[in-house]
């Protein structure tokens, strides 16, 4: 359903010629599908959790999200970002993201590979007390402590407490952060608004540990790292100028810091990751809000397998010939149903025309005998059987109607 997109889902069973899909017809009826969403479910009411909020999706995240994380072993670079599962039905734990591409639904961050947006962890937004940024952090990262990693985040993640909790616990980070949490002195915030278009000023704290990167491009942008140095690397870029009132586009010469290089280069692992899904994901509404989140972790089991898959066999397939691949093998040995042909419509048969005689004085003897087929009735295409026949002539009659018509007509 992901490849091809209908408007409703009893689209895919129109019979109409230019609009079906003969192929979900045969596999299944509408009503069977429709019955296997209603009850789908995941987990024993009587022996769940129900202080957890996403309990009834509880067992399929662990099983794909450790499944994962068993066989795949991540490069270096990481990234930490959220992505929004669209959900427009009513739930406690939906959120509104005007700035993303979907706005309504549920909110999970996600720590990928950042080349290939391979999902090593996820975790579910539930909001309150009770999950804070600091812990969020703690869960993404909790199997991969000490093993030399970098993470790169965005601003809503980079605060210098999480900073510093990674850089214990053996990660190198590098992030963009808000100027109102990177603590800055007023000299500073006054210097960096001084700064020009290509410029960049770079502070160390206290320790050694953490570097402070404030450069100028369209705006200002400020980097905590515990890597890189003040090195600075010159491009070619085409931007817009502003001469005499008037504006042109000209190929200047832009000087950054080569730490703004390595957070541009690894900060769209997650941003792969949505793209990749948003292909062929299949648009199936529903008012259960488990069945979306079941949708998008079956996106996501996808998404990593065919990562996999193409590190391991030398055959190359595109993503859209390996969702194909994965459907023929699931339909192996399916029992598909025989067509049924429609029953042939019956032509009327047009009676033999019989000429009626006067009866002649030859009598006729009717006679009870075995049962064979009516002579006469045989003559207007019809198949009844009798047991009488004439003696004299030795021909099968019925008692009415055909026994007057022989009478009459001896020599038929």
């Amino acid at each position: 359903m992901g490849i091809v997109k209908k408007p409703s889902c009893k689209e895919y069973w129109s019979k109409s010629i230019l609009f079906g899909n003969p192929g979900f017809r045969e596999l299944m009826t509408i009503d069977h599908f429709e019955q296997i969403r209603s009850y789908l479910h995941f987990v024993d009411e009587k022996e769940s959790n129900k202080k957890d909020p996403f309990y009834k999706i509880r067992p399929m995240v662990d099983h794909i999200i450790s499944s994962s994380q068993k066989l795949f072993s991540p490069e270096q670079c990481l990234t930490i970002d959220e992505s929004m599962i669209r959900f427009n039905g009513r739930s406690g734990h939906k959120v509104y993201m005007p700035l993303k591409p979907i706005r309504y639904g549920f909110k999970a961050y996600v720590l990928t590979e950042s080349s290939s947006g391979y999902v090593l962890n996820w975790v579910l937004h539930q909001g309150g007390k009770k999950q804070t940024l600091q812990k969020t952090i703690e869960l993404l990262t909790n199997n991969l402590k000490n093993k030399g990693h970098q993470i790169s985040m965005d601003r809503f993640y980079t605060t210098l407490d999480v900073v510093n909790y990674l850089t214990e616990i053996g990660f190198r980070v590098i992030g963009a952060v808000m100027q109102n949490r990177a603590r800055l002195p007023e000299n500073i915030i006054r210097k960096s608004k001084e700064l020009e278009r290509g410029e960049a000023l770079f502070y160390c704290s206290n320790d050694n540990n953490l570097l402070l990167t404030i450069w100028r491009d369209s705006k200002l942008l400020h980097l905590v790292s515990n890597i890189g140095n003040n090195q600075m690397i010159e491009t070619q870029r085409y931007c817009k100028i502003k001469k005499q009132d008037k504006v042109a586009y000209e190929n200047i010469t832009l000087t950054y810091p080569k730490n703004v290089q390595i957070y541009s280069q690894n900060s769209r692992g997650v941003d792969h990751l949505d793209q990749m899904i948003s292909y062929y994901s299949p648009d199936l509404r529903s008012k259960k809000w488990y069945t979306q989140i079941l949708l998008h972790l079956i996106e996501i089991a996808i998404h990593n397998s065919f990562i996999l898959y193409t590190m391991t066999k030398n055959q190359k397939l595109t993503y859209l010939e390996f969702r194909k691949s994965i459907i023929k093998s699931l339909l192996l040995g399916m029992r598909i149903k025989k067509k049924v042909l429609p029953t042939p419509q019956k032509t009327k048969v047009q009676k033999a025309e019989v000429m009626m005689l006067e009866v002649e004085q030859e009598d006729c003897q009717l006679m009870f005998d075995k049962k064979t087929k009516c002579k006469m009735c045989g003559l207007q295409n019809l198949s009844k059987y009798t047991s009488y026949h004439c003696k004299i002539h030795k021909i099968p009659v019925c008692v009415l109607v055909c026994y007057d018509l022989h009478r009459a007509n001896k020599h038929i």
